[in-house]
């Protein structure tokens, strides 16, 4: 294929990329911390919780 036929994807992969950006800073600013494979990791410094151990 030529490039440009894979030039109408840019737009839509820069958007994308926007996205995950976007719902990365808001899950930071909740202190929601990293998520990997279902679980989610706080804050260095931060104090667990009851349930937490």
């Amino acid at each position: 294929m030529s490039l440009a036929a894979w030039l109408w994807l840019l737009p839509f992969t820069a958007f994308l990329y926007l996205l995950m950006t976007v719902d990365s800073a808001v899950r930071h600013h909740r202190g929601r911390g990293g998520a990997r494979k279902g679980r989610t990791y706080p804050r260095p410094g931060a104090v667990p919780g009851p349930d937490e151990g």
